[in-house]
């Protein structure tokens, strides 16, 4: 029993005491309040002044499945006709979509509302940074680690992203958070097995850090205590079977079906292969020498946190094991390392700070504060990172001017792929789309398209006959005068089909 209480006390880390967490005092309200206030504005304005699209799957796995769901029409990629996604995401997005539609919004305004949910919901990484920080170091730790998950640019980034990534991790961390730390509310164990359970549906490539965080819950509280987390989390996720069974046509095909076609049969490696050493590599690249220092500093908050490390290590891990691999799959990781570097920091600046007046203290910490904040500036604008709070931005303001055509009958896809476009979500309009393989196809499928957007340099054959309406970047749309003669085999669902794509 004494060798059991000291191994819980140790992977909770802190004191090992197993207090109710003290009530916040009146400062620590109005800071968190402020604080989120702050971290809510960042958020949006940044998705509202950066428009961009992160990869193809941001569009048209789930922005463009939203639209489908919410309006009848979209392209539909493989995964989709082949079933191995989950609608859970798409049905979110088309419930904003359909409630901004029926007030009148279009594009224009169901993409911020969609945003704007997203980027309340990222709060739950700023509230829960607080409060592990305020459990594992005090107002000091709770400060800086809220300061990081509100400012730092990754998180700032992903935020209003609709990827399974991003929410996954507004899910998980929160979760890691009521079951992995000591205390008597058997409510929040509850609320922390929906959450893992929830996290697992959204994004299933978590199962690992999902599994540590139960086997650590069950460590840390006990079996008896657990049994509500441990009931909670695996009904959520028989949830999510069920919504494929009714979605899909059989229980669980997004997890099973995905596996099989991606991991098995390789098909996500169609897309890419790297070795296994390259997220390290990528981290590296992306934090430049910060990463050495928050990784010092995560070491030293690591006796008052280690489930924070051991967490981050198992998603990072676990991605590694897979051929495919994109820095998206472990942004996951990435809130639980700033909130371990935070804890580490306020552990030296306590230290430092003991014999200080409260004024300096005060001051001192905001210093620290500020250089967080000025590093995460510095690193989002360097060129490893910079590129991302743009990509994509011409294709979606080209969608948006073809859209403002009101003569549009049909959209000629040239010098640029389907891919690459914000799809229907972008357009809002039911008008087909044609991609263009070469000038002669051009030629042949002109008819039945009066709108062409063109990528780079502009095919001859179509100079002549159309006038340019406007440009964004090396993005242009073009107008020529008359009607359309449909030509369905030809648009672009079908053109996937053929492709295999």
């Amino acid at each position: 029993m004494f060798i059991g209480n000291r191994l819980r006390r140790m992977l909770a880390g802190g004191t090992g005491s197993d207090p109710k967490s003290a009530p916040y005092s009146r400062n620590e309200q109005v800071i968190l309040a402020a604080i989120f206030v702050v971290a809510l504005a960042i958020r949006v304005a940044a998705a509202v002044w950066y428009p961009s699209v992160h990869h193809p799957d941001e569009t048209f796995q789930y922005w463009e499945q939203g639209h489908r769901l919410a309006f009848g029409f979209g392209i539909v990629p493989w995964e989709y006709r082949m079933g191995i996604r989950s609608y859970f995401i798409p049905s979110i997005l088309a419930g904003v979509m359909k409630v901004v539609a029926a007030f009148g919004g279009g594009p224009g305004a169901w993409t911020p509302a969609v945003q704007v949910l997203l980027s309340a919901i990222s709060l739950s990484i700023v509230a829960t940074a607080f409060e592990w920080g305020r459990r594992a170091g005090g107002t000091s730790a709770a400060v800086l680690a809220a300061v990081l998950a509100t400012t730092w640019f990754e998180v700032v980034y992903f935020a209003a992203k609709p990827l399974t990534e991003s929410i996954a991790t507004s899910l998980l961390f929160p979760a890691a958070y009521m079951l992995c730390l000591r205390h008597s509310s058997r409510m929040l164990l509850v609320w922390g097995g929906l959450l893992l359970g929830l996290a697992f549906v959204v994004r299933f490539q978590l199962a690992p850090a999902v599994l540590v965080i139960t086997l650590w819950c069950i460590l840390v509280h006990g079996w008896r205590c657990s049994i509500l987390a441990v009931i909670a989390t695996p009904a959520v996720i028989l949830t999510g079977g069920l919504l494929d069974w009714v979605t899909l046509g059989s229980p669980f095909q997004s997890v099973w079906l995905n596996f099989l076609v991606n991991a098995v049969e390789g098909k996500a490696s169609n897309y890419g292969v790297q070795p296994a050493q390259w997220f390290l590599l990528h981290f590296s690249a992306l934090w430049a020498g910060v990463g050495v220092v928050m990784l010092l500093l995560a070491f030293v908050g690591l006796t008052r946190a280690p489930v924070l490390l051991v967490i981050a290590v198992v998603i990072v891990l676990a991605h590694s094991a897979i051929g495919h691999k994109e820095y998206r799959f472990v942004f996951p990781a990435v809130p639980f390392l700033l909130t371990l570097a935070a804890i580490g920091t306020a552990r030296l600046f306590d230290l430092a700070a003991a014999t200080y007046s409260p004024g300096r203290r005060i001051a001192g910490l905001a210093f620290i504060a500020l250089c967080f904040v000025a590093t995460s500036i510095n690193l989002a604008n360097q060129p490893a990172f910079k590129g991302n709070w743009v990509k994509g931005s011409n294709g979606l303001a080209a969608f948006g001017i073809a859209a403002g055509i009101k003569a549009t009958c049909g959209i000629g896809l040239a010098s640029w792929s389907w891919v690459d476009t914000p799809g229907y979500r972008a357009l809002g309009r039911d008008v087909p789309i044609y991609p263009l393989i070469s000038e002669e196809h051009a030629r042949e499928l002109e008819p039945a398209f009066n709108v062409v957007v063109t990528r780079g340099d502009r095919w001859k054959s179509l100079e002549d006959r159309y006038e340019e309406v406007a440009c964004s970047g090396d993005i242009c749309v073009a107008l020529r005068s008359g009607t359309c003669s449909s030509m369905p085999a030809q648009t672009v669902n079908p053109y996937l089909v053929r492709k295999g794509e």
